[in-house]
């Protein structure tokens, strides 16, 4: 029992000798950080609490450790009084955090006013564009002849690079190459098809699987690698994928025998 009690006696004061150590401590960081001697004061009133025999420990830019006569506390550093806000330093702190402050605000008013700004200009071009759509009469002459123009030239270069399919593909397009629609003829035998095969483009469904032989057979008449089949029927690929067929170097198209006729004199 006696070893029990000398232990607990010896616990005790290790414990008091630590917690005075780290009062010491506090005290000491306090007046490393300041470089300056701990302020004291006799008397010190926060809000409705006030305190006595008050030493200033250690202290951060949110918050101030104060010992005193009935033991140890911290308070926020906005709860302060100004005086000893001032005394410890605190002043120009707070007056850096407000320009902080004051400046992100303006820039944050700012960004809003852009915005806003840019929502406005979004909301007035919609409406101009749908009250142009909305009155055929504001569109101008010239960017119906523009369209027009364009239009044709877009036909005209998507006619020349089918003539250059089937022109290397051994098959002479003629003129209907150059007329809209009657151009499938040509590109249907450039890949071996019957031109009879173009009606399926005008029944639903079917006129998929027709397009999906096409694109198969055409690649094959180039003899391309079978990817490009692949390429024709995915939505963007297919333009670069027909250009390709188009200007792409291949192998000579072997020339079709022509049958004799046979002549009666021959006979």
């Amino acid at each position: 029992m006696k070893i029990e009690s000398i232990g607990k006696i010896i616990a005790n004061r290790v414990c008091l000798l630590a917690l005075a150590m780290f009062c010491l401590q506090l005290l000491a960081a306090g007046s490393a950080g300041d470089g300056k001697r701990d302020l004291k004061f006799d008397l010190l009133r926060i809000g409705t609490q006030t305190f006595t025999n008050v030493t200033v420990g250690t202290r951060n830019a949110d918050y101030v450790v104060l010992l005193h006569r009935g033991g140890v506390i911290s308070f926020k550093v906005a709860k302060l009084p100004d005086d000893v806000r001032a005394k410890l330093g605190y002043k120009e702190a707070s007056r850096a955090r407000r320009a902080k402050v004051a400046t992100w605000a303006k820039a944050a008013v700012t960004r809003m006013k852009k915005s806003a700004e840019v929502k406005s200009l979004e909301r007035r071009w919609r409406q101009r564009v749908k009250s142009v759509l909305a009155n055929p009469a504001l569109v101008n002459a010239k960017t119906i002849v523009l369209a027009i123009v364009l239009s044709l030239l877009a036909h005209l270069f998507f006619s020349y690079c089918a003539r250059l399919i089937c022109r290397k593909t051994g098959n002479e397009p003629g003129g209907l190459i150059w007329i809209p629609g009657l151009q499938l003829i040509p590109l249907f035998r450039a890949a071996g098809m019957v031109p009879a095969w173009v009606l399926g483009l005008l029944l639903p469904v079917l006129n998929l699987v027709v397009y999906l032989v096409w694109c198969v057979k055409i690649v094959r008449a180039r003899s391309k690698n079978g990817w490009l089949a692949l390429l024709l029927v995915l939505p963007v690929a297919n333009l670069f994928a027909f250009l390709y067929l188009a200007f792409s170097s291949g192998p000579e198209p072997k020339e079709t025998a022509t049958p004799k006729i046979m002549t009666l004199q021959a006979a």
